[in-house]
This record gives C-alpha cells, structure tokens and sequence, in this order.
C-alpha cells in the first residue's frame, strides 16, 4: 500500500535527511525550504519562536516509509533548535 511520508524538520538536519531519502530507493520527493512558527500561548510577554524548517513529501510503498522513518528516527530530539525532526505518514488512496 502507498503511503504519504511528511517530514518537517530543522534545516540543521535538512542534508541528512535528503541524502536519506536519496539512498532509500524511493521514485522521488518534494523538499521546500522555509521558516518553521511555535505559537505560544499569548500574554502580555509571550511571542512565536521561529526557526529555519525544511519540508519533504514522500509517495513511496509502506516498506520503504517505515525504513525511512527507522534511519531517521536517530534525529528527533537532537537539534540544537527544536522540534528537530516531525514526520507524518498517511494513506494515499490513489497515486498517478
């Protein structure tokens, strides 16, 4: 069954992560460049943190996301600016 793989991520890791899903075997993938918002709660002192974030979708059969999200689970939690690594997999109920 094909999967969507979303990966958000530091682009402290950005690299690793896109050399990861080069060497997985997968047909492809999008990767955006951008800036990544923690919405704190608001008051009077309060504002959002916001950091360099990487984005990468992934279409690939559900073998390869899970080998994906093996090699790369390494990384969450080890960014010196967090979240480090966030990855999201959903179905796809049809793929062209």
């Amino acid at each position: 069954m094909m999967k969507q793989l979303t990966i958000i991520c530091s682009s402290e890791i950005a690299k690793s992560v896109e050399r990861t899903l080069s060497a997985s075997g997968v047909r492809g993938f999008f990767h955006m460049q951008g800036t990544g918002t923690h919405v704190e709660k608001k008051g009077p002192y309060s504002h959002d943190l916001t950091w360099p974030a990487d984005t990468f979708i992934v279409p690939a059969e559900e073998d390869k996301v899970k080998t994906i999200i093996t090699k790369l689970y390494s990384f969450v939690g080890k960014c010196d600016i967090e979240p480090c690594l966030r990855m999201i997999v959903t179905p796809i109920e049809e793929f062209y």
